[in-house]
């Protein structure tokens, strides 16, 4: 965006007038034609031979200097707005057009957007971090069959546990030994209290939430492999067909955080009661139909073909998300 390009200048400039006041730095001066021409040097990152202030084989700067303040934290300044400038030039493509990200990655017009890997964990990490906040620090409880309830330490405390048992007697018992043996019996005993307790509710989604990303980013190359097994013929490798699974998943991250931290906001969530029907309906299927979208759009197959290989994919990823998502549980009734 040119506000941001901008903004980035302006920054970097300031930073380094002030900076270069403030802390004085020693630099070497790198050769050059008195002739005005740039002169041929050695790279110093990885010997190629250039003529100009970047390398041409790595990209590295041709300016060989004792690193001054201002430097470094120009170097900051840049690499910020360049990450915040990759983000907004991403934003909208993803939102609006689906597949375009990954057929332009594909293309090799990379420089301008967020890359695939980090785009879709920097917005995992918004979504499950504003799931977290939202579902909130809780004291882990206990209640045994006689109705006696115990706090102890949350998700932190794993290597003592405090149990009540039915004759009130107090056990402390290792949660590294014999959990295998233990673990049927615990999670029949949180299982029966999880509906008398509104704390151990609490922590008990939040214990699920933490293991979400550990059980989500494995079903990506998973996804990406029945893509590839349905579209033989399309041309597509699988690490092609992992971009594609990593960019809607970010399309996923992006639009459930956007519904977790708006229903966070009392005002947004009193007045997105008063929206019509007719707008959260379109807003729903756009989230579904953005996956056929893109997949359409990168596979350039036609209506029929996608459809068909788009369902098919779609029933074996919910199998697994929801067999992940009910081991998810388990484990964490289970803790």
């Amino acid at each position: 965006m040119r506000f941001v390009q901008t903004l980035r200048e302006h920054c970097e400039s300031t930073v380094q007038i002030v900076t270069r006041r403030l802390f004085a730095a020693t630099e070497l001066a790198t050769p050059s034609d008195t002739s005005g021409t740039q002169s041929v040097t050695e790279c110093p990152n990885c010997g190629a031979r250039v003529s100009g202030k970047f390398c041409a084989a790595c990209g590295q700067d041709n300016n060989v200097s004792v690193v001054a303040f201002h430097r470094l934290f120009g170097d900051f300044i840049r690499d910020f707005f360049n990450f915040d400038s990759r983000l907004f030039n991403s934003l909208g493509p993803l939102i609006l057009k689906p597949g375009l990200l990954t057929v332009e990655y594909l293309a090799g017009r990379r420089a301008t957007y967020l890359p695939p890997v980090r785009m879709t964990l920097f917005l995992s990490i918004i979504f499950f971090g504003l799931v977290t906040l939202q579902a909130g620090d809780v004291t882990q409880i206990r209640t045994s069959d006689n109705g006696d309830t115990t706090a102890v330490a949350g998700p932190d405390n794993r290597l003592l546990r405090l149990e009540v048992d039915e004759d009130d007697s107090i056990k402390l018992t290792s949660a590294e030994s014999g959990w295998l043996k233990n673990v049927e019996d615990r999670v029949n005993h949180n299982f029966r209290h999880l509906g008398k307790d509104g704390d151990y509710q609490r922590y008990t989604v939040q214990q699920a939430i933490g293991h979400l990303p550990v059980m989500m980013f494995p079903l990506l190359p998973v996804f990406a492999f029945i893509l590839k097994i349905l579209h033989l013929r399309s041309g597509r490798n699988c690490v092609e067909h992992l971009i594609l699974s990593m960019h809607i998943h970010a399309f996923n991250f992006l639009t459930l955080a956007v519904i977790v931290g708006l229903s966070m906001i009392p005002a947004v969530r009193a007045a997105s009661l008063l929206l019509p029907g007719w707008l959260i309906t379109l807003w729903w299927l756009w989230f579904l139909l953005y996956p056929w979208l893109a997949t359409k759009r990168v596979d350039r197959q036609g209506v029929f073909k996608t459809t068909v290989k788009f369902g098919l994919s779609s029933l074996v990823y919910f199998v697994l998300l929801g067999f992940g998502t009910l081991v998810t549980a388990l484990v964490s009734l289970s803790m």
